[in-house]
């Protein structure tokens, strides 16, 4: 039976962003593929900054369907097993690209395949922390925050999402000490006078919350007074 060939000159601007050209091999283009996912840009958490969102999600798409070409368009020989450092990646990058799609099912399974591998990665635990706290398991996400910053205590992106777990906590008087400890690390964070705002607001949404009941309580028995008086 003949082979089916890739058709290359479709596939001509994904080789290009990789810097490639059509007969790389396989080896070639991953590396080249971790290489633009490993900028130091991409190694801390940029959930937040929807250009380089953009960016990784663009490395990761074009990777994909070169790879995908390549296996309908022939038989794939077994190669040889890959090194545990470039598994990681490849585990890691699916999980941040499941994250992006807000799958965090898929997100969750790739970064703990990703942690059996290297289970102190403080971006790779970041991501994890991020997950727990979307599922409200703020206390776990806590830890492994703390985790990274025991180790890497000028971490910015780790007090941030420190600051937005204690938030989503509705622990209002931590989450704002971590945000201006954030602000310390990088007075020009864009997100962070906006968070600071809406952390100060829900801090007295709820003081005001918890006053309704008690004044309401105090008027009834006063009310009580009044007729027990009767």
């Amino acid at each position: 039976m003949q082979e089916t060939q890739p058709d290359l000159k479709m596939f001509s601007e994904e080789y290009k962003l990789f810097g490639l050209t059509p007969d790389a091999s396989d080896e070639e283009l991953r590396r080249a593929y971790l290489a633009k996912t490993r900028q130091t840009h991409f190694q801390k958490v940029f959930l937040e900054n929807i250009s380089l969102v953009a960016e990784f999600a663009k490395y990761h798409e074009y990777y994909l369907r070169i790879m995908k070409n390549r296996n309908e368009a022939q038989e794939r020989q077994q190669s040889s097993p890959l090194k545990r450092e470039t598994m990681f990646f490849l585990f890691f990058n699916q999980g941040v690209s499941a994250m992006i799609r807000g799958d965090l099912q898929l997100a969750g399974e790739k970064f703990y395949k990703a942690q059996a591998i290297d289970p102190t990665d403080p971006t790779l635990l970041i991501y994890l922390a991020i997950i727990l706290m979307r599922r409200k398991n703020y206390y776990a996400a806590e830890k492994y925050l703390n985790q990274v910053l025991a180790k890497t205590p000028l971490r910015e992106d780790a007090w941030y999402y420190l600051a937005e777990n204690y938030f989503q906590a509705e622990l209002f008087k931590k989450a704002i000490e971590t945000y201006e400890k954030v602000r310390e690390l990088n007075p020009a964070h864009q997100m962070l006078a906006l968070r600071i705002k809406e952390c100060h607001e829900a801090k007295q949404r709820k003081i005001e919350a918890e006053k309704g009941p008690s004044i309401i309580k105090k008027a009834l028995e006063k009310l009580k007074e009044t007729f027990a008086g009767d």
